[in-house]
């Protein structure tokens, strides 16, 4: 099952003001979760109420699902 991929506004300004390569990585991360919203390989954290934390290297992407829409909504950095 495919589902609709949207990024708001506040996640497209976050991934712009990441150095290329990083927004790059995150971009296409971001993508796959089209294809499966939650995944098992440990690189998900599920907040409750549909909100997940994706991590790609230093950055933490912000999530959720509602039926058949995923809806990035911010990238931050990882807090050390």
């Amino acid at each position: 099952m495919i589902y609709t991929l949207v990024w708001v506004p506040e996640f497209v300004d976050d991934l712009k003001a990441l150095p290329t390569d990083d927004a790059t990585r995150v971009a296409n991360n971001v993508m796959t979760l089209a294809r499966d919203p939650r995944p098992t390989a440990g690189t998900v954290h599920d907040l409750g109420d549909d909100r997940y934390v994706l991590k790609v290297g230093d950055y933490r992407v912000l999530y959720d699902i509602t039926g058949l829409t995923v809806r990035a909504l911010l990238v931050t950095k990882r807090t050390p």
